[in-house]
């Protein structure tokens, strides 16, 4: 046979390999799935045999292929590769169920595309986790990277804990688990710098390295979260979604770090991290300025407080020249539950005198107490040059006793993530076993999550429309030039002025507009919140459940400025000479003589401009209440998992085996000299926060099939 003849029949014997294979697939029973095609009425004798039969066959295959010293082709295709594939197709279609696509089939009710928002939603959410999962590295199994660690108790624990959630299926406890095994893999101290925006992190981190590193500014200046280590050279390296990993020299950070160069993270900046030879970060000592919380850039916000379970040393600062919020109180208290030692500074203190400062440091040590529950000192310090003896005397008392006993701070933050990871999986299992709970039957469930799903798909509505703005503000570049002519109009009418300034009626038209639109798009996020907040207040009176440590859903941020973005120059415009045929031939007048300075240019280019950030803006807010409120919707979850009715006598016997085993790895000791006070209500809302990333575009998901 020629090389033709050859190549046919190799690819004839894979062919009735592949067919034989979904043979002996569609006679097994295979994966369970409600969606079965084939009645399996095969016996096991038969599907035994079957495969026999099927052996031979192929034995008789790769004899005729060693006949004519041919092999079978080498695999070429990575399985996962192809999962991956397969997944986005799954999500295509997925996203192909959204009411937009089937009303192409008739009108949809409200109450349908409600569901099927919610439906879309949610499936949508488990599918991008699990392309996740099986898109990382081989090597970043869990219990592949502990066995690699030298082993003691932690890393016995943590294997059990893996492999109990690897064979019960427990995937929403995976997050905390990859976490956990990052940071034992890990001999450094985090030390991370929280606080809101222009509270003075960035200046406090170039303090304790001893060198101006970082950008410091008035405005919101750290996109994404930097990461300064040791290192004998200043350099730094910057990691993309989308692109090669890049270095740089020092004097270009800002490039990437800040919010006016990087506005949100357009750039998708995954890793920001700078070597510098500061004698504080010899010792495996890394410190991290985190964004800005409640800043205009919401992105900023998310991505410090997805940076809160790394941490094993939190500085939390309080701007003297303001005063203690919630935000900064839900901070101190979230990293307390995470397992982290809290220091807690009031920054600026420069702008106070001795006696108001002693008067904020007892104020905010007494809110701590109050909303916290700890009894946590405040420390004055300042880093202008007259006062920074306050920060010198922190850190050579204070920081530097923290430091002296690095390992006892890894290792204290790093028990109480276990046993918040040990009581959950404990938790979770013993909810298995449990058939008969009244208080919670199958139906409620099943509404529970239909109203938290429906929910979830009107805000992924919004998300998808992101672009949109309810009343589109470059239409009315001509409107607010004729409304300004008018204006000066009515005053050529009214007094005797040869030359009038129409600046201030130009600017105030222009206000007028943006204002609108920005309370538009306000009103737009007022009301989805409202409706999050009923759909869990709805699902938390269906299962009976209330978590009164989970944080409320975030209020909008504040909006984008108008005054920043108007500034029109001066203008003067004259009166024409033929004035008294009328308020008309002014009008006219005055607006031909208002575009013939370009005004109108310059005003399109000013509401273009603020269409874009509030644009971004709207964005930004949604994607902050979505993960607020997912985390939410896993924390009902986790605590009303479906109980054990329908489970086997073999996964009984599992799940009973795995808790006696837990009962014997001692998890009261354990929990007990944790930092997290563990209880039902507790288990998710104190968990460390888990950073959601929301679903690819439908035409992403196209594109990355193709």
């Amino acid at each position: 046979m020629n090389g033709d003849h050859l190549r046919y029949v190799e690819v004839s014997l894979r062919h009735i390999d592949e067919l034989l294979t979904d043979a002996l697939r569609i006679l097994g029973a295979g994966a369970t799935t409600p969606f079965q095609r084939y009645r399996h009425d095969a016996t096991l004798v038969q599907e035994k045999v079957a495969a026999d039969y099927v052996a031979r066959v192929r034995d008789a295959m790769l004899r005729l292929l060693e006949q004519y010293n041919l092999e079978p082709s080498p695999e070429k295709v990575s399985a996962l590769h192809a999962t991956h594939t397969l997944l986005c197709s799954a999500e295509i279609a997925v996203e192909e169920l959204a009411p937009r696509y089937l009303r192409g089939y008739g009108d949809l009710p409200e109450e349908a595309a409600r569901r099927m928002n919610g439906f879309v939603a949610e499936l949508l959410d488990i599918l991008t986790q699990l392309d996740r999962y099986l898109m990382q590295r081989p090597d970043r199994d869990a219990i592949a990277r502990i066995a690699q660690l030298e082993q003691g108790e932690q890393a016995q624990l943590v294997t059990e804990l893996a492999r109990m959630i690897d064979a019960h299926g427990l995937i929403d406890l995976r997050p905390a688990l990859e976490r956990i095994v990052e940071r034992m893999e890990s001999e450094r101290t985090e030390i991370a710098i929280f606080g809101r925006v222009n509270s003075g992190k960035s200046s406090l981190l170039n303090f304790l390295l001893g060198t101006a590193v970082l950008p410091v500014g008035t405005n919101p200046v750290t996109a994404v979260p930097v990461r300064v280590v040791y290192g004998r050279q200043p350099w730094g390296r910057a990691e993309f979604t989308d692109a090669i990993p890049e270095k740089f020299v020092l004097g270009r950070l800002a490039e990437f770090a800040s919010e006016r160069m990087n506005p949100s993270n357009i750039r998708h900046v995954t890793s920001l991290e700078v070597e510098i030879p500061a004698p504080l970060l010899k010792d495996d000592v890394v410190l991290v300025d985190t964004p800005g919380l409640g800043s205009l850039a919401a992105y900023g916000t998310a991505e410090a407080m997805a940076y809160l379970p790394r941490c094993d040393l939190g500085l939390v600062l309080i701007d003297a020249a303001s005063t203690v919020l919630p935000d900064d109180l839900a901070l101190i208290d979230a990293l307390r539950n995470s397992g982290a030692k809290v220091l807690v500074l009031l920054s600026k203190a420069d702008l106070l005198s001795s006696q108001e400062r002693e008067q904020a440091v007892a104020y905010v040590e007494g809110q701590i107490e109050k909303h916290v529950g700890a009894s946590i000192p405040v420390r004055p310090i300042s880093t202008m040059p007259a006062h920074v003896h306050l920060s010198n005397a922190w850190r050579d008392r204070i920081l530097a006793a923290v430091l002296r006993d690095r390992a006892a701070l890894r290792r204290s933050a790093l028990d109480a993530r276990i046993a918040w990871l040990q009581h959950a999986v404990r938790l979770l299992l013993e909810k298995r076993l449990d058939a008969s709970r009244p208080s919670n039957p199958g139906a409620k469930r099943a509404r529970a999550d239909e109203a938290l799903a429906g929910a979830l798909g009107r805000l992924d509505d919004l998300l998808r429309t992101a672009s949109e703005i309810s009343i589109p503000l470059a239409a009315f570049t001509t409107t607010i030039v004729n409304e300004a002519a008018h204006n000066v109009a009515i005053i050529w009418n009214q007094n005797q002025e040869v030359e009038t300034a129409a600046s201030a009626l130009v600017a105030a038209s222009l206000k007028s507009r943006m204002r609108a639109a920005a309370n538009g798009v306000w009103q737009t996020i007022v009301k989805i919140r409202a409706t999050l907040e009923a759909a869990l207040q709805h699902a938390r009176e269906l299962l009976d459940t209330d978590l009164p440590d989970v944080q409320p859903l975030p209020e909008p941020r504040s909006l984008p400025s108008v005054d920043a973005f108007v500034a029109i120059p001066d203008i003067r415009i004259r009166k024409p000479t033929l004035a008294v045929l009328g308020t008309v031939v002014l009008r006219l007048s005055a607006r031909r003589q208002l575009s013939a300075m370009g005004l109108q240019t310059q005003i399109g280019v000013t509401l273009e401009d603020y269409e874009d950030r509030l644009k971004r803006w709207r964005r930004e807010t949604l994607l902050e209440l979505r993960k607020t409120y997912v985390d939410h919707c896993e924390a009902l979850r986790v605590l009303h998992a479906e109980p054990g009715t329908s489970i086997t006598p073999e996964t009984r016997t599992s799940i009973e085996r795995d808790l006696e085993r837990l009962r014997e790895l001692g998890e009261g000791d354990r929990s007990a000299t944790a930092t997290v006070a563990l209880d039902d209500h507790s288990l998710h809302a104190r968990s460390p926060p888990v950073t959601h990333v929301t679903g690819r575009t439908h035409d992403a998901r196209r594109s990355a099939v193709s």
